[in-house]
């Protein structure tokens, strides 16, 4: 099993040409003023191993500690949305990965927290080797396919 320290670690896997998506800074749901790739490689991670609601067990995450992008979470667990929230409830189905709920709202009225955690998540590819199939600010969500209890589902805070 391949061994992750620190974001370089990691970094070594991120190629620009197969997946341009994963550089710069994430402007789309959650948001970040930079990306990954501004950060110190050095940085160390912690793997996440709880295996909650969202986890895939083919799939390895890791925790990083990113102030400095300036992380905004753009979903929210279903489980904490206010009532007021609540009465803006959607529902859609996204070709890339099924339905997803969020609030119909648009993304300059949504109020999205801002944190210092981002979520780095591995996966295996075509051969099985480990490649970065995402990252984001916050912690992961359950995803709206059946597998989590409805509390623990993410909803997006906003319909961007």
């Amino acid at each position: 099993m391949n061994t992750f320290e620190t974001l370089g670690d990691i970094l070594k896997l991120f190629d620009p040409e197969t997946r341009p998506d994963l550089f710069g800074p994430r402007k789309r749901g959650s948001t970040t003023t930079a990306g990954l790739e501004s950060l110190d490689p050095n940085k160390a991670l912690d793997e996440i191993e709880d295996g909650g609601p969202g986890y895939y067990p083919a799939c390895r995450y890791f925790r990083l500690w990113a102030p400095e992008l300036n992380g905004r979470v753009g979903a929210v667990r279903f489980g904490d949305l206010t009532d007021e929230q609540a009465a803006r409830l959607a529902l859609r189905h996204v070709p890339e990965h099924g339905p997803e709920l969020y609030l119909d709202q648009t993304t300059d009225a949504a109020t999205m927290p801002q944190t210092d955690i981002i979520t780095i998540i591995l996966g295996p590819g075509k051969d099985g080797a480990l490649v970065p199939y995402t990252w984001h600010p916050g912690t992961p969500l359950a995803p709206f396919d059946g597998t989590a209890p409805l509390a623990d589902v993410g909803v997006k805070l906003h319909n961007g």
